[in-house]
């Protein structure tokens, strides 16, 4: 039987599970222990393109792809794994590029705009303009107290913010602009608590930190000095960590927390990474995550980073040693349990 194709690997905001999408349909993982627990069948739901899960709850969001879709490309099907059926299908006028869900929000994300809904009723709540944004970049805040939504700017390598705790069709506050890089952005992230978000560009050099209240800049994350291309960066969701992947086939840990290097004009104190690990199979596009308890408070990292590559390997690194401590092949694992509230 030939291998799935992979199309997106999507943790939810705990990072204690992820989603894979693929032309076989959609597979939900625990993440520790590592365990299968519901696999979506191409039968059943046909190839997926995008996929989003809801925290731990059985509520997940898709789209359909090639070379199989059982709907067509500008729908969001919302799904109930315990009824096991579809339970709304929202349509677009426009094909789906990504998606992302909360709480509180579903988060649709055109070429040309993002799409708003409260995710009660699955009532469209606003929109919100954009440029064209063929990299679907977005972030939006898992935290219902301070509901911020990130996206590209007009201007090249700007980042627009704007709280959406109180937005509706008719009501929505102005974004706010981050001036962040000359080239064009590849990531925008935001932290646990939306207070922080971060950028990185087509140079693939540096990573910045911005307050998302006063918009200023907060710290350089320093990469290296060759460009490369950023696979993925994400925030420990309860400490002041960040993780990031590249083409370079190596993942780069970050603190910049409480004793962080502050002084942004000196080349000497930008932040460098407290761990570096190395992929065996350097170019695999990769996705990067805190393993559960993962970090401590005092700036060394105190257990796993995971990387899950789009070859479908599963990856676990361990405090400071640079090598992989261990291996899975994800499409190997059977289901074995289920997955609400586990």
């Amino acid at each position: 039987m030939p291998k799935a194709t992979i199309t997106q690997i999507s943790f939810n905001n705990q990072q204690d599970a992820f989603a894979i999408s693929s032309d076989d349909g959609i597979r939900i993982f625990n993440v520790d222990p590592l365990r299968e627990v519901k696999h979506l069948k191409a039968e059943k739901v046909g190839s997926v393109r995008f996929v989003s899960l809801l925290d731990r709850t059985n509520i997940v969001a898709f789209v359909s792809g090639n070379p199989k879709p059982k709907f067509a490309p500008n729908v969001v099907m919302i799904y109930d794994l315990k009824k096991d059926k579809p339970i709304v299908e929202i349509t677009l006028d426009s094909p789906v590029i990504g998606i992302a869900i909360t709480a509180t929000r579903l988060v649709v994300v055109l070429r040309m705009r993002i799409q708003l809904f409260e995710l009660d009723a699955f009532r469209h709540t606003c929109t919100e303009e954009t440029v064209d944004n063929k990299r679907a970049l977005v972030a939006v805040s898992a935290d219902k107290k301070n509901e911020i939504l990130a996206y590209p700017g007009r201007l090249v390598g700007s980042v627009q913010v704007v709280n959406i705790q109180h937005a509706t069709q008719n009501i929505s506050q102005a974004p706010s602009v981050i001036r962040a890089h000359d080239n064009h952005l590849t990531h925008i992230v935001l932290n646990g608590q939306a207070t922080i978000v971060a950028t990185g560009s087509t140079s693939g050099t540096v990573v910045k930190l911005f307050s998302t209240k006063s918009l200023t800049l907060l710290h350089y994350l320093h990469r290296g000095l060759e460009n490369c291309v950023f696979h993925n960066m994400r925030f420990a969701i309860d400490s002041d960590f960040l993780v990031v992947s590249s083409d370079r086939g190596t993942i780069h840990v970050y603190y910049y927390g409480h004793g962080a290097p502050t002084n942004l004009f000196s080349l000497r104190d930008r932040i460098t990474s407290i761990n570096k690990f190395n992929l065996p199979v350097p170019g695999v596009k990769t996705e990067v995550a805190f393993a559960p308890n993962a970090v401590t408070s005092k700036g060394k990292l105190d257990k796993d980073v995971i990387a899950i590559g789009y070859d479908g390997t599963y990856l676990r690194f361990i405090d400071s040693n640079p090598n992989v401590e261990g291996y899975e092949c994800l499409m190997d694992l059977a289901t074995g349990h289920e997955f609400l509230r586990f």
